[in-house]
């Protein structure tokens, strides 16, 4: 099978750009020939232009000025890793979408939250409508971003979502916003990250700069993580390393803003203790077996279910980090039943997409 994954593979977001290869990986090893339909939707060039600006105030004017040399230098090392890893198809826009139909036999869309309406300024070519044939159409762990959809979407979504050959979605609550829209049982995947074993990351893997012994720190929301690292630091000596650190960090921190998608998995991959507010960092850490701590977001429940989901399922709830109780880190995870877990349902995983590999629709009472 010749097969055509959508997703945002050119988000400048390690996530992003790691799961992309993960599933782009995964398909391949299971004999298929597959490429990464290298489509440009226009709210995300914006978004990751090397000068962005947030709004035209003078303190994101100057923010985006500063940060310039950076991210020529950050989005250089990603285009590098992306021409290199995701076999990108030929360029293609909202305007020629549609001619690429007959250059595949059939069509992934996901992960990521493709299907959320207010990430992407609502662009239907993540919902493969340029598509014909809807035998054509499948997802793997698509996310719509939300709870629920709004009253005023419900009727495009349905338009949307009826046609699909599969739907697998990325949390539990899009199970019900595809049974409340047309009426069908969908099934929840993991993220793709998981499709690829420990070794098989490692092989990608570049070594840190640092050697010794050392506290990796993945931020993205407005948590206590820098609160808890400072902490844990204080109790165990180490140094903290910051990837894809803002302006304003601790200066005993180490910043490594400019960090690759190699280097990203480096840097999870060689440290003592993971602190995180990242689905992404929570699910490396997990990958390679770390000692963690995983920050939740209070002001934005939503970003908060595929964490949770994932913590249930491995019965590790007790590892939501709390900026008082520093020293639960240290308490020891049984990941002979974590990785038993894991793999019970990345076996689930696979024998999905296998059958839609083999152009046919998923069988719900395989388990």
């Amino acid at each position: 099978m010749k097969i055509g994954i959508l997703t945002f593979h050119r988000a400048i977001n390690y996530g992003a750009v790691l799961q992309a290869y993960a599933l782009k990986s995964k398909l391949e090893k299971l004999g298929n020939d597959v490429e990464v339909v290298d489509y440009k939707n226009e709210y995300f060039n914006k978004i990751y232009s090397v000068l962005y600006f947030k709004s035209f105030s003078l303190k994101d004017i100057i923010l985006a000025f500063y940060n310039f040399p950076i991210r020529i230098k950050k989005n250089k090392r990603f285009e590098d890793f992306i021409n290199k890893n995701l076999n990108l198809s030929r360029e293609v826009n909202s305007q020629n979408i549609k001619d690429i139909e007959e250059d595949y036999d059939l069509f992934v869309c996901g992960s990521d939250q493709v299907w959320n309406y207010r990430l992407n300024d609502f662009d239907k070519t993540y919902f493969l409508d340029f598509l014909s044939d809807s035998k054509k159409k499948n997802s793997y762990a698509a996310s719509f971003g939300v709870s629920t959809i709004p009253v005023e979407h419900q009727r495009e979504y349905k338009r949307l979502l009826s046609d699909f050959n599969n739907i697998a979605v990325r949390e539990y609550e899009g199970l019900q916003i595809v049974k409340d829209l047309v009426g069908r049982d969908a099934r929840v995947t993991l993220d793709p990250v998981f499709l690829l074993s420990k070794e098989e990351w490692e092989k990608i893997a570049e070594e840190p700069s640092i050697k010794d012994d050392y506290i990796l720190v993945y931020k993205l929301n407005k948590t206590d993580v820098f609160e808890y690292a400072e902490k844990l630091s204080r109790e165990t000596g180490l140094k903290v390393v910051v990837v894809q650190a803002k302006m304003r960090i601790n200066k005993s921190f180490i910043a490594e803003r400019t960090t690759s998608p190699e280097e990203f998995v480096g840097w999870f991959k060689n440290a003592k203790y993971i602190v995180t507010d990242s689905f992404h960092g929570l699910a490396f850490s997990i990958l390679f077996n770390k000692s963690f701590s995983v920050h939740l977001d209070k002001r934005a429940q939503n970003h908060n279910s595929r964490a949770l989901t994932l913590l249930k399922l491995l019965s590790l709830e007790d590892r939501v980090g709390d900026v008082d109780e520093v020293e639960k880190i240290f308490e020891a995870i049984d990941y002979g039943f974590v990785n038993e877990t894991l793999k019970s349902n990345v076996d689930e995983c696979v024998e999905y997409l296998k059958q839609i590999s083999d152009g046919g629709e998923f069988d719900e009472d395989i388990q």
